[in-house]
């Protein structure tokens, strides 16, 4: 009724109480709807028409410039990420100072030229893949899934022991795992400890190369365009771990394998700090709006 409420302060009094309105008024699990009887009756304060355009007039320009500084966070973390994937990319597959390098034809359509003196081997010459499996009920054994390796390139995870009892995999300290499913492509880790982990990673053992060197070259975006291409499935595409085993491998001296993954962990170190920073920006900003828009349209604040 825009005789009584401006539809802007409807709005932002809404956007407010959707915490709220999510806890009481939706019903069901896998579709939740909202239950329009019970929302219809839902209180907000209304004050007067004028002081309700003054207050919308003066969140739209607040969340404006909120916004604004949102996005901006937001494709700083967008550019730092593309640039860490480039950076991987071009240290494992061209070394580093490549414009002081003879280079050669690898022969290879996703990897291109490559410095002269590095071999091509296949990834199953210089890794195995683990193959035990066990039971896993155990309730204080650890275990990672893919959703704990968090976030891009990241290799942190939370240790978790609230899932279904079924067969894992058996995985031990050291072992490199990677997301064999479409979605988790980019998950490797190295894992820090015996554990337990989810049957959808790949498990690499018996690496005959420096390890930190073949864990970068997993994160090559090349590489995971390459995998992609290789999983099959409807609902749940996954990587085949045949193909995998069968791509191309990139073998620089060892000393120069351990030269490039040194110089990745700090810059990828650097990055990933940056990008901390932003996101606890995004965060805090995200907090900051609400209490805004909160303390307006219940008169808390003074326009």
């Amino acid at each position: 009724n825009e005789n009584i409420c401006f539809t802007k302060f409807l709005f932002y009094s809404i956007l407010c109480n959707l915490n709220f309105i999510d806890f009481f008024f939706f019903k069901g699990s896998a579709l939740r709807n909202l239950e329009k009887n019970k929302f219809k009756n839902f209180k907000i304060p209304l004050p007067p028409l004028n002081e309700q355009k003054k207050i919308a007039e003066f969140l739209d320009k607040k969340c404006e410039i909120i916004d604004k500084r949102l996005n901006n966070l937001e494709r700083k973390i967008k550019s730092l990420k593309e640039y860490k994937k480039s950076l991987i990319s071009e240290c494992v597959t061209k070394g580093l100072n490549p414009k002081n390098r003879e280079f050669k034809d690898s022969q290879i359509s996703w990897i291109g030229q490559i410095p002269k003196h590095w071999e091509i081997s296949k990834i199953k010459y210089v890794a195995k893949i683990r193959s035990e499996n066990s039971s896993f009920n155990a309730e204080n054994d650890k275990y990672i899934g893919l959703e704990n390796v968090a976030g891009y390139l990241n290799s942190l995870i939370e240790t978790n022991t609230e899932y279904e009892n079924s067969i894992q995999a058996v995985c031990k300290k050291g072992d490199i795992l990677f997301g064999k499913l479409r979605p988790y492509l980019s998950k490797v880790i190295i894992a820090p400890f015996n554990c337990f982990c989810s049957s959808e990673f790949l498990q690499f053992i018996n690496l005959k190369c420096y390890f930190k060197f073949f864990y970068y070259f997993l994160l090559n975006k090349n590489f995971i365009e390459n995998v992609n291409s290789s999983t099959y499935g409807a609902k749940m595409p996954r990587a085949n771990s045949n193909y995998i085993m069968n791509l191309n491998f990139l073998v620089p001296p060892l000393n120069e394998q351990k030269e490039i993954a040194e110089f990745l962990d700090k810059k990828c170190e650097k990055i990933d700090r940056l990008n901390e920073n932003y996101t606890k920006q995004i965060t805090t900003l995200k907090e900051y709006k609400k209490s805004l828009i909160y303390e307006c349209v219940t008169g808390k604040k003074k326009i």
